[in-house]
């Protein structure tokens, strides 16, 4: 059975930024860039795939994460890059 593709949300809490990546069907790439950028308390930043609509449409996902939490969105890709292995 095929994965639906889903959006995914880097939020830098530091800089009170975020950027929404994807879609995408696989979100392992962007696991070891975020957890990188965690260690050792280097930056407080998170990812996740939001719920709802969202889940599927870029637009959506920006304007609620905007609306409920008043970060700026960056480009994708700016916070961490995802890795090419």
């Amino acid at each position: 059975m095929p994965i639906e593709p889903f959006v995914l949300i880097v939020a830098d809490h530091d800089h009170r930024t975020f950027s929404v990546e994807g879609p995408m069907v696989d979100d392992n790439p962007w696991s070891k860039p975020v957890v990188d950028a965690q260690e050792g308390g280097k930056r407080h930043i998170n990812c996740f795939v939001p719920g709802g609509l969202a889940k599927n449409d870029a637009e959506t996902a920006a304007r609620e994460y905007k609306r409920e939490y008043g970060y700026t969105q960056v480009p994708a890709g700016s916070i961490v890059s995802r890795s090419s292995w």
